[in-house]
């Protein structure tokens, strides 16, 4: 099956065609950049050769909230404590199709 990784707001998603993805909060169209593209052991593009190839993405949920994240802050010695919380804004979308770009 093909397979590809692409990097999606500086993180980097191995990804196959049908699998859903969350990334965080996206407020346009996904853009995704291929770095690697490869079909069961054999690499198929890496680098600049992967640009020939594209990922589609399919925004499933546009927002939806995150798992809750604790953030707690400590001084030693003088009775300072403190606890915040906060749910981080997250977009899930789906791999629909990796497919060669066809130039015109």
């Amino acid at each position: 099956m093909l397979t590809a990784v692409i990097a999606l707001q500086g993180h980097q998603y191995l990804v196959q065609p049908g699998e859903t993805l969350t990334v965080d909060f996206l407020e346009d169209k996904p853009k995704p950049e291929v770095l690697l593209v490869y079909d069961n052991d054999k690499i198929m593009a890496v680098g600049k050769e992967a640009r020939r190839y594209r990922v589609d993405l399919k925004v499933v949920t546009p927002k939806q909230k995150g798992k809750k994240i604790t953030v707690r802050t400590y001084k030693a010695k003088s009775r300072y404590r403190r606890q915040r919380g906060f749910r981080p804004l997250q977009t899930v979308v789906k791999v629909v199709k990796i497919a060669k770009n066809v130039q015109k």
